[in-house]
């Protein structure tokens, strides 16, 4: 079997990214593909060996640097704050990023309900898997806006409003 894609979620306590990780796993399983959710202490190694994707629920205060834990992944997706809980989770998605951002890893952030959570996730799972190129998301350079994460984001797209707002 091929090596399987891995997809890491991370999150403050709180934001739904245990109940995304599962959820995209069985959205995933109904389209036929062999996946494997692993959590904190469980091996990615290990499922990666005997499924086609793992989904990596990553703890929100992981050991070690990101690249050690996120280095594997083909995609990282970050729950972002749920609104009612977002001052008790505001310090810990603020160390995540910084985490992320200073060690160059990539990710994607989802938001909304945990519909529109799905989607996105899906939507960016089949952006990451249709990439050319086989190396890690965290290898590749991406856009990333500066008001909102948001790699696709119309401040990209218009500079001169970006300028003016």
């Amino acid at each position: 079997m091929a090596r399987a894609f891995v997809v890491g979620v991370l999150g403050a306590e709180g934001t739904g990214k245990t109940t995304l990780a599962h959820r995209l796993a069985a959205a995933l399983a109904e389209e036929g593909q062999h996946v494997a959710v692993v959590s904190d202490g469980e091996s990615t190694e290990a499922a990666a060996e005997t499924h086609d994707l793992v989904i990596a629920d990553m703890p929100p205060s992981m050991g070690g640097t990101m690249t050690d834990q996120l280095g594997r992944c083909g995609l990282v997706l970050l729950t972002a704050l749920d609104p009612v809980d977002a001052r008790r989770q505001e310090a810990t998605d603020a160390r995540l990023r910084d985490a992320l951002s200073r060690e160059g890893l990539a990710w994607s952030v989802v938001v909304g309900s945990a519909e529109a959570r799905l989607a996105q996730a899906l939507a960016a799972l089949a952006r990451a898997r249709a990439a050319p190129s086989p190396e890690p998301v965290g290898a590749r350079w991406r856009w990333s806006c500066d008001r909102c994460d948001d790699a696709g984001c119309e401040h990209r797209l218009l500079p001169v409003w970006s300028a003016i707002s």
